[in-house]
């Protein structure tokens, strides 16, 4: 068997490079995967947060937050009617779900009325 130094260098470079990739590859999944924990816990406590206003605050609390993602939503669905990506809108429609589950587990019972 007759081999070439230059072929075996380039294809254990190539062969480098490949690890390197799916290295990085992982680190962004993860980095991901860190990104969407932080992104729940921050939709918790915004809505524990807006449950406790509403129970103490002295004068009535308007939480939009459901309102504003609605509106959201829209924009992204009048996107998609000329071209737009599915991608962002299911995700506000997740966060919208999420969101009124959070808030629905926060001590009110009346968290998806009030906020729909």
């Amino acid at each position: 068997m007759v081999t070439d130094s230059e072929i075996e260098k380039q294809l254990n470079a190539n062969a480098g490079d490949v690890i390197l990739r799916q290295t990085a590859i992982q680190e962004l999944k993860k980095l991901g995967e860190e990104y969407g924990l932080e992104h729940r816990q921050i939709q918790q406590a915004a809505a524990q947060f807006g449950m406790f206003l509403k129970q103490n605050s002295l004068s009535p609390i308007n939480d939009a937050t459901v309102a504003y993602i609605d509106s959201l939503i829209a924009a992204e669905k009048d996107k998609i009617a000329v071209g737009g990506n599915r991608i962002k809108l299911k995700a506000l429609e997740a966060d919208r779900a999420e969101y009124l589950v959070s808030a629905s587990f926060s001590g009110s019972n009346d968290a998806e009325v009030a906020f729909l």
